[in-house]
């Protein structure tokens, strides 16, 4: 009897379609950015300089679509190529390999 193995298909986590990393760094910009808009427009308010909120307003225009396309592509999955990630064993290799191991416990 033979068996196949694959080493390295494991679906990686995501969250909500990104890469759980990806994920939190894009939680990340969209904080800092919603921060930085607030302290801008409080700027604005208090003494009249408005380019905190602009600038904000014009790099999360900007950065973050492109953060989203980057993030979405890895988190595609890859193709792979089968014939280099299998690999079939027998019955023999197998107990051969048990063999060994209890071989060496006993020792």
């Amino acid at each position: 009897m033979k068996y196949t193995v694959r080493k390295g298909l494991e679906s990686p986590c995501k969250i909500r379609g990104f890469l759980s990393s990806d994920y939190w760094i894009l939680v990340g910009a969209f904080s800092s950015a919603a921060i930085l808009f607030t302290l801008g427009l409080r700027s604005g308010i208090i003494s009249g300089n408005w380019n905190l909120s602009i600038m904000t307003a014009v790099a999360g225009i900007v950065i973050i679509p492109s953060l989203i396309r980057r993030f979405r592509k890895n988190a595609r999955s890859k193709k792979f190529d089968e014939t280099k990630h299998e690999h079939t064993i027998s019955n023999f290799e197998l107990s051969r390999t048990i063999r060994k191991n209890e071989d060496r416990r006993s020792i």
